[in-house]
């Protein structure tokens, strides 16, 4: 992932590149077609340990991707 400021001096803007902010667009894209607020990939949900709290809603390519990628929703209960 790339970050910064991009512009001149009369106008900058803050912007992130690279595949983990595609990701994450594209998951955030999500949401809408899922009915979910939140949903989070397998691997950010491994990660944070908190596994009960989630459940799996898809397994799916994302758009000009060749892998699949499992999608979490949020239930905010631990099972």
């Amino acid at each position: 992932m790339y970050y910064g400021l991009v512009g001149n001096e009369h106008r900058l803007e803050f912007t992130v590149l690279g595949d983990t902010v595609n990701v994450a667009a594209k998951i955030e894209q999500a949401t809408k077609r899922f009915d979910f607020p939140l949903l989070a990939s397998e691997t950010v949900v491994m990660q944070a340990g908190q596994q009960n709290a989630w459940v799996a809603v898809s397994r799916e390519p994302l758009g000009g991707r060749g892998e699949h990628v499992t999608l979490f929703a949020f239930t905010g209960t631990p099972g």
